[in-house]
């Protein structure tokens, strides 16, 4: 497998992840400052504002918010297309294996904590819907954010966990690239997740895409193994005589040169 595909791929990966949050910081900062100078501009005047949406400014947001998410996803594909790559490059199957183990732990939390929220939610507003009773309300209201709750520690604890799994892959690649990059990228990453209840995670984990970039630029193809040494002459596992006066290959069990007759 070709080092320069993974090379690429994972650089481009890596560039769309670093790309997306900045123009949807820009965008979103934009069109708040509009929304609130807008606001700021009828409260002075005594003007009821007209809908912000109504000149097409929120649905360009929508667009830009959606086109972001699929190139974000466009974005992890071809990292994980990168890795199995440099992993078959490299034959460590774990630079991928991880990598993919944390891709099904994550789709299986997604599942079980959609079923965690919705479930609840959907059976509470059916039995209001059928007949509210005021006594159970503030019970249930409490039981549903207590599932919540529990959702929420679920999900932060997985996520440590596939972030763990990213570093470990980013480690090995770093082992068997000698780009050691990939180590902070993946140690970024992880502390970025485990930063996330903060709301500073995600910069971190943006600084770690940034030192992926690098390793990816940085990755060179191993070095060729040297040929085997084969020796001149051997008869069986004897090795042949060279004359020091002129040079010449003798057998084995030669005594005299047979080129100038010097005794070996």
């Amino acid at each position: 497998m070709s080092l320069e595909s993974g090379k690429n791929l994972g650089f481009i990966a890596s560039i769309i992840n670093i790309i997306v949050p900045v123009v949807m910081g820009i965008v979103l900062i934009s069109f708040y400052a509009a929304l609130f100078s807008q606001l700021f501009a009828s409260i002075q005047s005594g003007i009821t504002p007209a809908p912000f949406f109504a000149g097409g400014v929120f649905f360009v947001v929508i667009g830009i918010a959606i086109t972001a998410g699929v190139l974000s996803l466009v974005g992890y594909i071809l990292f994980l297309v990168a890795m199995h790559r440099l992993s078959q490059y490299y034959s460590e199957r774990s630079i991928f294996s991880n990598l993919r183990r944390a891709l099904i732990i994550q789709i299986v939390t997604a599942v079980v904590i959609a079923v965690l929220v919705f479930a609840p939610l959907f059976i509470w507003s059916g039995s209001i819907a059928i007949g509210p009773n005021p006594t159970s309300t503030p019970s249930a209201v409490f039981s549903l954010l207590g599932v919540y709750a529990v959702a929420g520690i679920i999900g932060f604890v997985i996520s440590i966990y596939c972030s763990l799994l990213y570093k470990r892959s980013f480690d090995r690649l770093a082992e068997k690239s000698g780009v050691d990059n990939f180590r902070t990228a993946g140690l970024l990453y992880l502390i970025g997740t485990i930063l996330n209840i903060a709301g500073i995670g995600s910069i971190i984990v943006w600084i770690g895409w940034i030192f992926a970039a690098m390793g990816y630029r940085k990755l060179q193809p191993l070095p060729a193994a040297p040929a085997p040494f084969v020796p001149p002459y051997q008869t069986g596992t004897a090795v042949a005589k060279r004359c020091l006066a002129c040079g010449t290959e003798n057998s084995p069990d030669a005594a005299y040169c047979r080129n100038c007759g010097r005794p070996l």
